[in-house]
Order: C-alpha cells, then sequence, then structure tokens
C-alpha cells in the first residue's frame, strides 16, 4: 500500500474519532437549562410557592395555577434569574389567577435578605393586612407587571433596586400607605397602572440614579398626599399621557430632577394644590453634595460605598423643562408651576382654567421662558404671574388666550438682590387674546402688570378676518371657511390650538345652513400653527349661509367672526377654473380612450 494511501485512512480514523467525541464534548459543555417548576394544590411540583422559591435554580420559571395562597414569601437570598407568573389550569399565562395573601403575616412577597439576580412578578393578586402587599429589594433589575395590590396596610408595591425596575399594567389603589413606592433604583419605568385612593402619594419616586419615564397611568384621589411625586433623579424624567385629578395634596410634583423633565398629554385637576409643579431646592442640594448627615435618609438606605450610587442632584433642575398639551383646571393652589430651574422651561398648548391662585406661575429661573399656545383663564389671581426673573435669558408670552383672571392677566416681577440681566428685564407678550378688543387695561380686557420691567404686549389680537374659498358655492357642495386671528402691524397670530390640542377645542363655530365639518351645524375647533381657523361646509338650501366662530372671553365680539357666504342651485354651481381645467382633461381623456377602442375592432 502507498504512503499516501496509508496516511488517508489514519486520517479517516481520526475523523471518525473526533465525530465520536466532539458530540460529548460539547454535552459536558452544555449549561443546564432553566426548569419550568409549578404550583397548585396537587399534582404539581408543589403545593406551596416558599417550596418553590427555595428549590428554585438561577433562570428557573415557577408557574403558579389558580387559587389563594396563604403565605408570605420570602424570595431573598438566591442568586440568577427567576421568574414567577400565574397561569390558568390549562398553563397558560394568565393575570389575577393566583392570590398570594400574607395576612398579619407579612408581605405577600417580601426578601429578608437581597436577590442577587434579576426577578420578574407577573400576574399576581398580592395582600397584606398589617404590611407593604409586595416589597422587595434587588441588587439588579426587576420587573413587576398585571399585579394587583390593593387594600394593604401599607404600601401596595414597594421596590428597592441597584438596578432597574419595570413596573406596568398594574392596579394599586385604597392601600394605607403609597400605591407604588420606588426607592434608591437606576432607571424607572412605570406604565399604564391604575393608583387610585392611597392614602399617601399614588406613584412615588424617591432617588433614581438614572432616568425615570412614567407614562399612560392613572393617579387620582389620594387621601393625604400627591397623585404622583418624583423627587431626586440623576437623569431625565418623562412623565406621559398620565391623570392626576382629585387629589389631597398636588396633582404631578416634580422636585430635584439634574437632567431634563419633559411632561405631556397630562390631566391634573381638582388638587388641593398645584396641579402639575416643577420644583428645584437649593438647601436640600446642598445637603446631598456634602452635607449627609444632615440627610433625613435613613440609615439603612445609605448606599453601601460601592459608588454606583453616590450622587442624586443636584436638586435644582440643572436641564430643561418642557410642559405641553396639559390641562390643570380647578386646583386649589397654581394651575402649572415651575420655580428654581436652571434650565429653558417651555409651557406650550397647555390649558390653565378656574384655578384658585395663578394659571401659570414661571417662578425664579434661569434660563429662556416661553408660555406660547396656551390658554389662561378664569384663575383666583394672575393668568400668568413672572416671579424673580431678574436671571432669565429671556421672557416669551406669545398666543395665548389670557383672560377673565382676578387680578393681572400677566405679571413681570423682576426683583430681588442680585443685579437684573438686561433680557429679563422686558417681556414680549404678543399676539395674545386679553378678552376684549381694546387689549390690556380696557374694559373688559385683563391687564399687564409691569412691576420692575417692561411687557410689549402690542399688537394683541384685534381683528379677525373671514371668507370661504368657493363663494358662492352650490347646495351640497363643500367650501373652506376661514377665520384669520390677527393682531398688527407687524402681523401676529394664536398660537395654534390654543390650549391642549387634546380638546375640546377652545371655539365653536355654528352655521343657519348645512353642516361643518360634516359633524353637524355646530362643531368645536382649534386654529391651527398660523393662528387660522378653518372648517368645512356643505349647505342645504339656496340662500346664504352664515357661519360664526365664538371664543373665551368674547372672541366673538370681534369684526369678522361672521362670514356670510352665497349658496346657489347645485346646477348653477360654476366651478373654479382648475377644476373646468381638470374636468375637461378628463373628458378628452375618455374620448381617447373611445376612439382607441373603436380602431381596435
Amino acid at each position: 500500500m502507498s504512503t499516501m494511501g496509508r496516511g488517508l485512512r489514519k486520517g479517516m480514523v481520526v475523523v471518525g474519532v473526533l465525530a465520536l467525541v466532539v458530540p460529548l464534548l460539547l454535552a459536558w459543555a452544555a449549561p443546564v437549562s432553566a426548569a419550568t417548576i409549578t404550583v397548585c394544590s396537587s399534582g404539581c411540583d408543589y403545593t406551596t410557592i416558599q417550596d418553590a422559591v427555595d428549590n428554585a435554580g438561577g433562570g428557573d420559571v415557577i408557574e403558579v395555577y389558580p387559587g389563594t395562597y396563604n403565605e408570605s414569601v420570602d424570595l431573598g437570598g438566591h442568586s440568577g434569574a427567576l421568574t414567577l407568573r400565574t397561569v390558568n389550569n390549562a398553563g397558560n399565562p394568565t393575570p389575577g389567577t393566583a392570590t398570594v395573601d400574607g395576612g398579619t403575616a407579612g408581605s405577600a412577597f417580601y426578601m429578608s435578605t437581597t436577590h442577587s439576580g434579576n426577578i420578574t412578578v407577573d400576574g399576581f393578586v398580592v395582600e397584606s393586612t398589617d404590611n407593604d402587599a409586595m416589597n422587595l429589594q434587588v441588587s439588579s433589575n426587576i420587573v413587576i407587571r398585571n399585579v394587583t395590590a390593593s387594600d394593604s396596610g401599607e404600601d401596595g408595591i414597594d421596590v428597592e433596586a441597584d438596578g432597574n425596575v419595570t413596573i406596568s399594567d398594574c392596579t394599586v389603589s385604597n392601600n394605607d400607605s403609597d400605591g407604588i413606592y420606588v426607592d434608591d433604583a437606576e432607571n424607572v419605568t412605570i406604565s399604564d397602572c391604575i393608583a387610585n385612593g392611597n392614602d399617601d402619594e399614588n406613584i412615588d419616586v424617591d432617588e433614581a440614579y438614572g432616568d425615570v419615564n412614567i407614562s399612560g397611568c392613572t393617579a387620582n384621589s389620594s387621601e393625604e398626599g400627591y397623585g404622583i411625586e418624583v423627587d431626586y433623579v440623576d437623569g431625565n424624567l418623562e412623565v406621559s399621557t398620565c391623570t392626576a385629578n382629585g387629589n389631597y395634596s398636588g396633582g404631578i410634583d416634580i422636585e430635584g430632577v439634574q437632567g431634563s423633565v419633559t411632561i405631556t398629554d397630562c390631566t391634573a385637576n381638582t388638587n388641593d394644590e398645584e396641579g402639575i409643579e416643577v420644583e428645584g431646592e437649593e438647601t436640600e442640594a446642598a445637603l446631598r453634595e456634602g452635607e449627609a448627615e444632615e440627610s433625613e435618609l435613613d440609615e439603612d438606605e445609605v448606599d453601601d460605598g460601592s459608588g454606583a450610587h453616590e450622587s442624586v442632584g443636584p436638586s435644582a433642575n440643572g436641564g430643561g423643562v418642557t410642559i405641553t398639551n396639559c390641562t390643570a383646571e380647578g386646583n386649589g393652589e397654581d394651575g402649572i408651576s415651575v420655580w428654581d430651574v436652571n434650565g429653558d422651561v417651555i409651557i406650550s398648548n397647555c390649558t390653565a382654567r378656574g384655578n384658585d391662585d395663578d394659571g401659570f406661575e414661571p417662578n425664579e429661573l434661569r434660563g429662556a421662558v416661553e408660555v406660547s399656545a396656551s390658554i389662561a383663564q378664569d384663575n383666583g389671581d394672575d393668568g400668568v404671574d413672572l416671579w424673580y426673573m431678574e436671571e432669565a435669558d429671556s421672557i416669551l408670552v406669545n398666543g395665548n388666550i389670557i383672560c377673565g383672571n382676578a387680578s393681572d392677566g400677566l405679571e413681570l416681577a423682576v426683583q430681588g438682590d442680585e443685579q437684573a440681566a438686561i433680557a429679563a428685564t422686558s417681556a414680549d407678550a404678543t399676539g395674545n387674546w386679553w378678552g376684549c378688543a381694546g387689549g390690556p387695561g380696557a374694559a373688559g380686557c385683563d391687564t399687564v402688570a409691569e412691576i420692575d420691567g417692561s411687557v410689549d404686549y402690542t399688537p394683541w389680537i384685534e381683528t379677525i378676518t373671514s371668507g370661504a374659498s368657493v363663494d358662492p358655492v352650490g347646495v351640497g357642495q363643500p367650501t373652506v371657511v376661514s377665520f384669520q386671528f390677527r393682531g398688527g402691524p407687524p402681523a401676529v397670530y394664536l398660537g395654534e390650538g390654543p390650549g391642549d390640542l387634546r380638546g375640546p377645542g377652545p371655539f365653536t363655530v355654528s352655521t343657519d345652513n348645512g353642516t361643518l365639518d360634516g359633524n353637524g351645524s355646530t362643531v368645536e375647533a382649534f386654529v391651527g400653527a398660523n393662528g387660522m381657523l378653518q372648517v368645512t361646509l356643505v349647505p342645504d338650501t339656496v340662500g346664504t349661509a352664515t357661519v360664526t366662530v365664538s371664543g373665551p372671553c368674547g372672541l366673538a365680539e370681534l369684526e369678522g367672526a361672521t362670514a356670510v357666504v352665497g349658496v346657489v342651485a347645485a346646477a348653477e354651481f360654476v366651478p373654479e377654473p382648475g377644476t373646468v381645467l381638470l374636468l375637461g382633461s378628463g373628458l378628452m381623456g375618455l374620448a381617447g380612450y373611445a376612439g382607441l377602442r373603436l380602431r381596435k375592432r
């Protein structure tokens, strides 16, 4: 046999051996897969959740079948990821099928020692007579979803984590302390939760070292606290699409965010204090930067020195504040208040109506300040109250409806021990509606108080220009009727809306002939970004169609608030030249098509 042949045979033998050995090596090296552990009254792996937890390994999933489990489950002392979820009798994940009742013994879920891995709790009804329904501390990330925690002796859900906290689709109501309380965490996300009627805060986030996002939540009717309260965030804060009404304190209260604050599409009505308040407090900032011994933090809340959680603050907001598309009505103090902020403050498309104090109160700000396209109406004090603005970079109050307020429509106060910046001594307040055509100070109009600076409030909105895109228009034919709200010269307009664009619109438009926007003879409407309100009229009968627009505080009194459109029979309707050209082109195309068909025959 040749040397080549022997070499080939040896190579084949080696390959064959490897083919047998490699699978064994891979099998030895493969990690043990996570197990699914079941809990039910009979026929499962365990009959108690505690036994399942005690025997679980890292990555295991504990599925709890329907029933009530009268136990206080200790999730502490473990490492690795752990998931607990409820299932139905068929074993499919289903929220609300299992209740864990700690009774007087303790919380339904708690930790005697910190859990060192990620943890997920999904779908449980948790109860406790004298304690938090759920009280968990983890050194990594925690996810709580589809949990109901109501009527407990303390907090509904109480979480502390060195990692991220995610709480979603939970109901936490009528607990004797907070509904949701998150403390000493990294990033915090709370979404689509219902937290009503808790004794203290409905939703309370205290100390986050990353970002905080609260969205889609309802936080109404707290007995002694705020609807939503967030204190001391190192990163950015966003609150969106939330409702915080009828709370004992304020609706949404934000303090000590180092990054930016964004509040959008929120409603905060009929609270005993402010509807929405964003504030900084320099005393707390000093404590947290170097005087920790004077802090109110408990000793067991102080970081262990690892360096992961060493800086919260400064308390005075270091980033900007943006509040848009929010409504604050009928509150016991201000509607929307922002003060002691270092960055720019923008309040736009908000409605502050019928509050006991000011509608909007930007106070002691050190960046650019803007209140635009908003409504400040019928408040117990000022519509827009600008206090201690000596450090503001610029002040704009443009395109608003400011009217019917008990004191001034706008007050500018440049006061304090420091020399005022030049930009802060004057405010641009052009393009607003002050309640009458005569402008600020005229009979029936709100006033402007220029305490230490000057306010340019001319030109205000003083005319409406109206017209129709097709006039006359045929019966059953559409025409667009426009109303341009204008002040000037130079020309200035109302801002888009104005007010919360989620509706209802602040203007009422009606007609005596036909329908508007396909919704009957009367509709509610906003103006567009160019200060123009437009509706589509489809008249019913020959003659004329009168279209009238009215808005807050006498806007219907302005000349041009009524447009009269001629209406002719449909047969008499003459299209505009562009329409005729388009119609002619279409007829010629049809004729050509017919000729082509004839030639083919």
